[in-house]
């Protein structure tokens, strides 16, 4: 069981975007966490970058929906530093064959800094970076 979930871009855009090809899955494993107590935690990059995601998609309401959700809805927002940011850059340096992108490089140093294990995403190559990535397949 994890008491602390990290929602990267893809889950949030998974579950915003009706027509997402992970919206079924994304909806499901939301559903399966109402029962339990769970510390939800995002990023400002990984807002942002979902906010324009919907507000291209659907349009300016939707977007604030969104925004509403965030700040209303128990949210740890975790701001970019200085720090996070260089370490990502060099992760991503670090390993220029990976398929790994610039807002997941910050995660991963978010998730480590603030002593996060779980992340919700469906990028399945995070699991190299000794996260643990639901929903499991």
């Amino acid at each position: 069981m994890m008491n602390t979930l990290f929602i990267n871009t893809d889950a949030f855009s998974a579950l915003n975007i009706a027509d997402h090809p992970n919206h079924t899955a994304a909806v499901s494993f939301v559903s399966e966490l109402f029962s339990q107590t769970v510390k939800l935690y995002t990023s400002q990059t990984v807002v942002l970058n979902v906010c324009e995601k919907i507000r291209r998609k659907q349009g300016y309401p939707k977007m604030q929906q969104f925004l509403n959700l965030i700040a209303n809805g128990g949210f740890v927002v975790l701001g970019e530093d200085q720090k996070v940011f260089e370490r990502a850059v060099a992760r991503l340096f670090d390993n220029p064959t990976s398929e790994l992108r610039l807002i997941d490089a910050i995660v991963i140093e978010q998730m480590m800094e603030w002593g996060i294990k779980d992340i919700f995403s469906f990028r399945p190559q995070l699991k190299e970076y000794n996260v643990i990535v639901w929903p499991r397949v």
